[in-house]
């Protein structure tokens, strides 16, 4: 697994956090390089499986749910996480991040959630089958669009001028740009750049939703804080207020105003969030008994 690291690299990791889908760690540089300076901590943005530099087997046809993405999380915990860390997550990430505190507990002291995919039963018992999957595939406009994807460009420039201002990255900052191509291109055996993500996996990942985010919440820390966008959010005022009756209305924020990709538009308000999780489960973690500090990933 592929690992982008803030601040304080030689100490024990503070948090962990899991990127949306078809995006990779590098490209939240930007919302947690500041906190990690700020708060003096040391904080690991993951690579998930398929996406970014880690170089795990990626089956497209293979990918049902997200379990076997948490499973190599929590490897990477037990691996590299002599404490119990902060998780949180955007979007696939944060869907992610629930089943890794369900799956290992032991390694999490708190959970922010930004804007998790939470779709109602009956489109998850549809993409639970080969025939939904496929379907949806064709017929659901984000998996569809990600299946036909660009793959390769002329250079990482190439990319940017390509991307910059358009779709997912309208109004997002240059640098917030910059770092995603950084972390979602490599160089080509043929040439040029090419994207780290295959476009097949970003789309089997979209469809592949054989998992329950309510099962997993049931057994979210103590500290679980979910915030869901108004606009273009992969979740409905159905599964909304499910999940606020699973871990309760005051751990669950919605602004309307706010769109889904918001942790790159408006990182100080993002940040804030992660602020408040390090700071309320910091007492609970400092009276656990400190483990010696890892060699490091």
């Amino acid at each position: 697994m592929s690992a982008v690291h803030f601040g304080d690299i030689d100490a024990p990791l503070d948090m962990v956090f899991l990127h949306a889908t078809g995006f990779n760690g590098q490209a939240y540089s930007q919302l947690l390089a500041p906190l990690a300076h700020e708060m003096d901590l040391h904080i690991a943005a993951l690579d998930l499986r398929g996406h970014g530099h880690t170089d795990l087997p990626a089956d497209p046809d293979a990918l049902v749910n997200w379990h076997g993405i948490s499973d190599d999380v929590c490897a990477f915990l037990k691996a590299y996480a002599p404490n119990p860390v902060v998780i949180a997550g955007h979007s696939f990430g944060a869907v992610v991040s629930f089943l890794v505190a369900k799956s290992a507990p032991q390694n999490i002291r708190a959970l922010v959630s930004f804007d998790p995919v939470t779709m109602p039963p009956v489109s998850r018992l549809m993409l639970s089958t080969k025939a939904g999957r496929e379907s949806a595939k064709k017929r659901f406009p984000l998996a569809r669009n990600a299946g036909r994807r660009r793959a390769h460009f002329d250079s990482f420039d190439a990319a940017f001028e390509r991307y910059k201002g358009r779709g997912t990255f309208k109004g997002v900052p240059d640098a917030v740009l910059r770092d995603y191509i950084s972390g979602g291109f490599k160089t080509a055996n043929t040439g040029g750049v090419e994207l780290t993500c295959a476009p097949a996996w970003e789309q089997a990942t979209f469809v592949s939703q054989g998992h329950s985010i309510f099962k997993a919440a049931k057994s979210a820390p103590d500290y679980r804080k979910v915030i869901y966008a108004g606009k273009f959010t992969p979740s409905w005022p159905a599964t909304r207020a499910y999940m606020k009756s699973v871990i309760g209305r005051n751990n669950v924020e919605f602004h309307k105003e706010r769109a889904h990709f918001f942790p790159f538009h408006d990182d100080q308000f993002t940040r804030g969030f992660l602020k408040d999780a390090l700071k309320s489960s910091c007492k609970s973690s400092s009276e656990s008994t400190p483990s010696p500090k890892p060699n490091g990933p």
